[in-house]
């Protein structure tokens, strides 16, 4: 893409992410029209990458299969059963056959690295290893829009090696692990919260609070009953336990804090638009 392009398409990219992040830190709600903006403009940095090249009846194939995951995550008119199974099957096939067909083109190796990370970021989301809608919808929009890493002006600092290292570090898997690595900021702030308290002290994950606040809070607790006792565990639990842990006679309980992980996407993408990806300078 030409550095105009790809400058615009951080510009909006950027824009359209603060919002959502801004309507995650007070509400913890994200509205689809901004994944519906971002999977448009992925659309056409598709269709634009692929005029560049010289179009092709592949390019055209993985575009239509693009737009049908955009329509699998943003709305349900594929409904369930028959209808939603041969629409994976259709969306497959317009990435599998084009791959098949021109294997040696780079292009069509960084749009099929688009149904790759659909498939990779909905398992994540169902095996609850992402736990937001909206985040996952995030990093697959983003996938389209930054099949290949921007480049304008003199950002980023550092540049790829080649487009084979752009696919395997594709841009919206790196934004996911720089996300992951920003989130751990948090512990920093736990850490200030037990200050001075000796018993939490030691606990990086959470930080007390009483349950009457903990309800009013954006917050995971961290504690649950079982036979009558409570327990205290690293996994984030169901808000719902608060009144399991009430009735058990608590007055508090260990919480951590729900990071909108919208904040720190937002963040990655930013830091991987002006920084780079570090990976690059050791490959």
């Amino acid at each position: 893409m030409s550095e105009v392009f790809d400058a615009v398409m951080v510009a909006i990219v950027l824009i359209v992410l603060v919002y959502a992040s801004v309507s995650d830190l007070k509400v913890r709600e994200v509205t689809d029209k901004c994944w519906w903006i971002l999977g448009a403009l992925g659309i056409c940095c598709m269709i634009y990458s692929s005029f560049s090249e010289g179009i092709k009846l592949e390019y055209v194939m993985m575009i239509i299969g693009a737009a049908l995951i955009l329509l699998n995550i943003l709305t349900d008119v594929f409904g369930d059963g028959v209808t939603e199974k041969i629409f994976h099957v259709l969306t497959a096939l317009m990435f599998l056959i084009p791959l098949a067909l021109s294997f040696d083109d780079m292009l069509v190796k960084q749009f099929f690295m688009i149904f790759a990370v659909f498939v990779i970021f909905l398992l994540m989301f169902f095996t609850g290893i992402i736990k937001g809608g909206a985040d996952v919808k995030c990093l697959i929009v983003i996938s389209m829009v930054f099949s290949s890493y921007p480049s304008f002006l003199s950002f980023p600092v550092i540049s790829s090696p080649d487009i084979f290292h752009e696919i395997i570090f594709q841009f919206s898997l790196m934004t996911l692990l720089f996300a992951a690595l920003f989130s751990l900021f948090t512990v920093f702030y736990i850490m200030s919260k037990n200050i001075g308290n000796s018993t939490n002290m030691k606990r990086y994950t959470g930080f007390e609070m009483s349950i009457e606040e903990a309800k009013r809070s954006h917050v995971w607790p961290l504690q649950f009953v079982s036979d009558g006792k409570v327990m205290t565990t690293w996994k984030a639990q169901d808000p719902a336990v608060l009144d399991d842990l009430s009735a058990a006679g608590s007055e508090k309980v260990l919480v951590t804090p729900m990071v909108p992980f919208l904040v720190p996407i937002t963040a990655a993408v930013i830091f991987l638009v002006l920084i780079g990806n570090p990976y690059f300078l050791i490959v």
